[in-house]
């Protein structure tokens, strides 16, 4: 394969991050652990967005940790979870809100508050203390200022958003609308000039591109569907271009990488499968076999663990199953309603 691939920091559809404490291990050894915060969407409507905070090594569980920290609910939907500049940014798509919190103690820095009720999905870094913000009930980004916490406006992309990757003046956007003829969601990805304000083509794929993640060199990592077999397409933000291909057995529903980005870990509906990011070969088609698995995330700080949620339901709280690195279960524990991403704090 053309590309090496680091730690995904930033995904529509898988979002991770990292903490480290240190102790002694039996030997005497300094030994690494690390605490997940994992964010819980809820059931719509019924405010109940929560972040459950989990401790491998111990086993430990604290299932409303923000709520414990800040006092307060954390609102309405919770969607998707990005750092920017050592800041954590929890995007509460349904209270049209970004809570922004220390991301190892979780406590609140400030509140951005989204106009028009637009539904904010993703939050994307655009350099000098600015970000934008893919909204789906709007068919503008939303302009942030990183130091007020304020929205400053607005910049027209035609349709509703799901998902946004920067890098210059140049975005990848994840749009999507129902086709009330077919009845079904079709998706696409355009290719956006941020300084012209326009849109510089459709992106073009054996399939149709249901998602996308972003990773820790910027490059995007779309999850392609067709009929004869679904791939991920790695893209170049700045052009559009693809940098890679990987085909795949199945359709997955989330991806991670280890810590030097050698291996990519997908999760599917029947388990989790490997792939080797340098050669494209898939290393291990059965790590783990398990039914409905949602989200992702690796461990890359003590490197020992993968975290998988199970597929929600909204009617009852859904499990994260714990493995080791050699697909062993080491731990379920009961997280909130839809488990959507994993922080891992330092």
């Amino acid at each position: 394969m053309l590309r090496t691939v680091l730690t995904l920091i930033a995904i529509s559809f898988i979002f991770f991050s990292c903490d480290l404490e240190t102790g002694m291990d039996e030997n005497g050894d300094t030994e690494e652990s690390s605490k997940v915060f994992i964010l819980n969407e809820g059931q719509f409507g019924n405010s109940n967005a929560e972040i459950t905070a989990y401790e491998p090594q111990t086993g430990e569980i604290n299932p409303q940790y923000f709520n414990q920290v800040n006092d307060r609910q954390l609102g309405d939907v919770g969607q998707s979870m990005t750092v920017i500049d050592d800041e954590l940014f929890i995007v509460v798509n349904n209270s049209h809100r970004i809570e922004v919190v220390d991301p190892n103690s979780l406590e609140l820095q400030g509140s951005i508050e989204i106009q028009k009720e637009a539904s904010p999905r993703v939050i994307a870094d655009r350099g000098n203390g600015e970000a934008l913000v893919a909204n789906l009930f709007s068919d503008s980004l939303a302009v942030v200022d990183l130091n007020s916490y304020e929205q400053t406006g607005w910049i027209n992309v035609e349709n509703g958003s799901d998902n946004i990757a920067v890098d210059g003046d140049h975005a990848l956007i994840h749009q999507n609308e129902y086709n009330f003829e077919t009845e079904r969601v079709e998706n696409w990805i355009i290719h956006f000039d941020l300084e012209q304000e326009e849109t510089l083509n459709t992106l073009e794929f054996d399939g149709e591109p249901v998602a996308f993640a972003t990773d820790a060199e910027g490059y995007v990592w779309v999850k392609v569907s067709n009929e004869e077999s679904p791939y991920l397409s790695v893209r170049d933000v700045t052009g559009g271009e693809e940098a890679d291909r990987f085909d795949l057995p199945a359709m997955v529903s989330s991806i991670a990488f280890d810590e030097d980005g050698g291996r990519l870990f997908a999760a599917t509906y029947q388990g989790i499968m490997i792939l080797d990011t340098e050669s494209g070969e898939i290393i291990d088609e059965s790590f783990v076999e398990a039914d409905g698995l949602s989200t992702i995330g690796f461990d890359h700080i003590t490197r020992e663990y993968v975290l998988a949620a199970s597929a929600p339901d909204f009617e009852t709280r859904d499990d994260v199953f714990v493995f080791d690195t050699e697909g062993n279960a080491v731990d379920t524990l009961q997280a909130g309603y839809n488990p959507r991403a994993f922080h891992f704090s330092e």
